[in-house]
């Protein structure tokens, strides 16, 4: 239990939900056996009683109990529902929290479909820990504890029974069972998390297995593992069967003993007639509250397993943001300090730290370095100063190492070297404050599945029409748009899939300009535009930039007729060109 433990303390929040849940399911399961124990009183005295007068205490009890399992019953559920519904609303935005920071680097290692079950599949089974783990063996407790307690008022030695009986069904009858389906519950996990992966991997490359005509051999793999995942439920299935077929013979010979003791109690005078039927019906009832914890050994393994794959990310997550030192220099610090502080202009700082950018600075890079193995130098020496408000031009051929300055910029990863805004360091920044000085647009940057409107009002939240429109008309989108039904409304589909090439990368270059960043970068974002289209761009970015500092990146010629700085990258090391 120790990663589910871990996991549930690091999100917190969910102890009292947990103790409510199981203290209404304890009274709700003590009102059951009240109930039994009443209308078994009851029938047993009309049967021997000509007046029902004296039946009118009984009755009330058995009509306050009968009402009371049916409230606490719905109350548990809410509680219990509500509980888990919370405990997942945390779960998800705690595990994006985690996972962002080291994206997309630290996920690259990661096949979407185990990513993606990661998401939805690890965090949705986490909701197994409160109601089939945590919750039950405290509810069955305290079930087991009054039926005992009941039966003990008429008859210690049926109580004695019961409390035996129920012990071994409630202690090793569910680990029998987990024993015999240990094995197989773990290939079925295994198995549907690979067919979860593997039908997501095809259908995203169902174009190039078409194309080959290598589609049968992956629909045959697909089968195979449907086909192994079904065995083993079958497996998984008889064995619950099997224990639930014993627990059955366990309340069924548990309520003939208590029965056979009752009878002998009965003849000796030691026990009221009125009161045989009482014991072994509320024995009987006892067991049902055993029934769940036939299933609590798997119910908690899956949650392990979860917990543990979502906290192997959180841990990575951790080790990405604090694992690498950071610079302590005070110069740096109070430097810093002093930009955040005159950020509003009154010496108070009333924004978020992370939502203030540095002002325009000359950006500097000193022997940076970087490499992904050891056999691989990415980015050797680079070094350079470029000044604020300029314009530079950086070229280069595929591979020499371009995209992965941006991503340095952006600390997706920290080099070898310095990169400093001013006078101070990228690493002795928050990631959010380094990136919060940058507005980025790439070749294929994504486009989320939602309206135009809301794709740009990533960039400026609070921007009107009238300035949305205003960007679109300098990326020559705004006529495109006006002919549209929905105009600003428009859903661009799945990553833009409803807007061609040219409409899709406009509309991130018009996201680029609505942010107000210090720094602006062109990574290949003019490419997918015709050359007049592109010259129209090119002419609105250089219009509207004011005076940030404006990198385009490219592979050969400059898109700029005369930058301020042409710098060429070759074999990872920076050339400037005249």
């Amino acid at each position: 239990m120790s990663p589910t433990r871990d996991l549930l303390r690091a999100v917190g929040g969910h102890r009292r939900w947990v103790l409510a849940t199981a203290v209404i399911g304890a009274l709700a399961s003590a009102s059951g056996i009240g109930l039994v124990a009443f209308s078994a009183v009851l029938i047993s005295r009309s049967a021997l009683l000509s007046s029902t007068a004296s039946l009118a205490l009984t009755i009330v009890a058995v009509r306050f109990f009968a009402t009371a399992r049916v409230v606490l019953r719905y109350a548990e559920r809410i509680i219990g529902h509500l509980a888990t519904f919370r405990l997942l609303t945390k779960l998800r935005t705690w595990f994006f929290a985690a996972a962002i920071p080291i994206a997309p680097r630290g996920l690259i290692d990661r096949r979407t479909g185990d990513l993606l079950d990661t998401i939805l599949d690890d965090v949705d089974t986490m909701q197994d820990a409160h109601l089939r783990v945590i919750i039950p063996p405290m509810v069955t407790a305290s079930t087991v504890l009054v039926s005992v307690i009941v039966i003990a008022a008429s008859s210690v030695q049926s109580a004695a029974i019961l409390l035996v009986i129920a012990a071994l069904a409630a202690g090793a009858l569910p680990a029998g069972v987990h024993r015999l389906s240990r094995s197989t519950a773990s290939e079925l996990s295994e198995a549907r998390s690979r067919s979860a992966t593997e039908v997501l991997e095809s259908l995203e490359g169902a174009r190039e297995l078409i194309a080959f005509d290598a589609l049968q051999p992956v629909l045959d793999h697909l089968q195979s593992l449907d086909q192994r995942a079904d065995r083993a439920r079958l497996r998984l299935a008889r064995s619950r069967s099997l224990g639930a077929a014993v627990l059955t013979v366990l309340a069924t010979g548990c309520a003939l003993l208590v029965t056979c003791v009752a009878i002998n109690e009965v003849r000796s005078g030691k026990l009221p007639g009125e009161l045989l039927a009482l014991l072994p019906l509320v024995s009987l009832a006892t067991f049902e509250s055993i029934s769940p914890l036939l299933s609590i050994f798997a119910a908690r393994e899956r949650s392990s397993a979860a917990a543990r794959r979502i906290g192997l990310l959180a841990e990575q997550s951790r080790i990405e943001q604090f694992g690498r030192p950071r610079s302590t220099d005070p110069q740096l610090t109070s430097t810093l300090g002093a930009r955040l502080r005159s950020s509003d202009g009154d010496g108070s700082n009333r924004n978020d730290p992370a939502d203030v950018p540095i002002p325009t600075a000359d950006l500097t890079l000193r022997s940076v370095n970087f490499e992904y193995t050891p056999d691989f130098p990415v980015l050797v020496d680079v070094s350079c100063r470029i000044p604020a408000g300029s314009i530079v031009v950086i070229t280069g051929e595929s591979g020499a190492g371009k995209s992965t300055l941006v991503d340095l910029l952006l600390r997706f990863d920290d080099p070898d070297g310095a990169i400093l805004l001013g006078d101070v360091e990228l690493t002795a920044l928050d990631p959010a404050i380094a990136r919060s000085n940058f507005a980025v647009v790439r070749q294929r940057d994504h486009i989320f599945d939602t309206t135009i409107r809301d794709n740009l009002a990533l960039a400026d939240p609070d921007a009107t029409d009238e300035r949305l429109l205003e960007v679109l008309t300098d990326v020559g989108l705004a006529d495109t748009i006006a002919e549209l039904p929905a105009g600003l409304d428009t859903r661009t589909g799945p990553d833009g899939s409803k807007l061609s090439g040219g409409e899709r990368q406009r509309l991130l270059i018009a996201r680029a300009l609505l942010a107000d960043r210090p720094i602006l970068i062109l990574d290949e974002a003019l490419e997918h535009l015709d050359q007049r289209r592109r010259s129209e761009v090119l002419d609105a970015v250089l219009t509207r930039r004011g005076d940030r500092t404006t990198i385009f990146i490219s592979h050969d010629a400059p898109a700029v007729a005369s930058p301020g700085l042409w710098l060429e990258l070759r074999n990872g090391r920076l050339v400037i060109r005249a």
